[in-house]
């Protein structure tokens, strides 16, 4: 429980974009693109299945921001991580 403790909630995926693999992302930084200054991510499906991951690039498109994830080249993983949220360690 202690390590849960020591994390902020950065966001969610919300779907892919595209079809090379990027994915939509809703922040909740402020500003948004903040997201981005984080590093590593601790990414946990809806699952509960966490992963550590190192070297998301990102952009804003608008209505979300659209990052790519390492190991991630296409649309149907990119939908697989619909759900998923973001975390860093504080």
């Amino acid at each position: 429980m202690k390590d849960i403790e020591r994390r902020i909630l950065l966001g969610r995926v919300v779907g892919a974009f595209g079809v090379r693999g990027e994915i939509k992302l809703e922040s909740w930084t402020e500003p948004r693109s903040a997201i981005f200054r984080y590093h590593p991510w601790i990414v946990r499906s809806p699952s509960g299945v966490e992963t550590t991951i190192e070297g998301v690039r990102g952009r804003d498109s608008g209505k979300h921001l659209v990052a790519r994830f390492p190991g991630v080249e296409d649309r149907a993983t990119g939908e697989a991580m619909h759900g998923a949220v973001v975390y860093a360690w504080t």
